[in-house]
């Protein structure tokens, strides 16, 4: 078999996508680019969540240390990230308790009892059913409908409680164990 020379149409294909090439720099960059796209949007709602649990940690950790101004700072932020979230929300409205608890003023204890107030009531909003039990002391009925069907009750409660026959029960002490 004969090389091809140099002017031939067989040398010339042969040039034009030699083995090992890499592609050009644009085309480089163009990929690079939805890479850089395609990952940020799949990882956005995680990297919010991240976020947002790291200043609720924060904000915990300060709450502890009872630096209440700081952890009213890093609620906020959380909720920026994440503003559907019940526990930052109900988290800020404790943090806002205990600011109106240290005021001195009477002005001060209704503004601060006021943002506590909102802050709760916005966790209410967003749970809704949570919102139920607290309001029917730990019980909570819900009717259920379908289409074309008989609506279905459900009942609920906290603690020892029977939702269904409405009986109470006593805790459980050793004395009513036999073994």
């Amino acid at each position: 078999m004969t090389e091809p020379t140099p002017n031939s149409q067989a040398h010339k294909a042969k040039d034009a996508n030699p083995k090992g090439v890499p592609p050009s720099p644009w085309l480089r960059f163009a990929l690079c680019l939805v890479t850089i796209a395609l990952s940020g949007t799949l990882f956005y709602f995680v990297g919010n969540r991240l976020v947002s649990q790291i200043y609720y940690i924060k904000a915990n950790t300060a709450f502890k240390g009872n630096y209440n101004w700081i952890a009213v700072q890093y609620l906020k932020k959380a909720i920026d990230y994440q503003p559907n979230d019940i526990l930052f929300w109900r988290k800020l409205a404790e943090t806002y308790y205990t600011i109106n608890d240290h005021q001195a003023s009477i002005q001060g204890a209704f503004i601060y009892a006021d943002k506590g107030r909102k802050a709760f009531l916005k966790a209410n909003q967003l749970n809704s059913l949570d919102a139920a039990a607290v309001i029917g002391l730990g019980a909570l009925a819900m009717v259920l409908g379908r289409d074309g069907a008989a609506p279905e009750k459900l009942r609920f409660s906290e603690g020892l409680h029977c939702a269904f026959c409405d009986r109470r029960f006593k805790s459980p002490t050793p004395n009513l164990f036999s073994f």
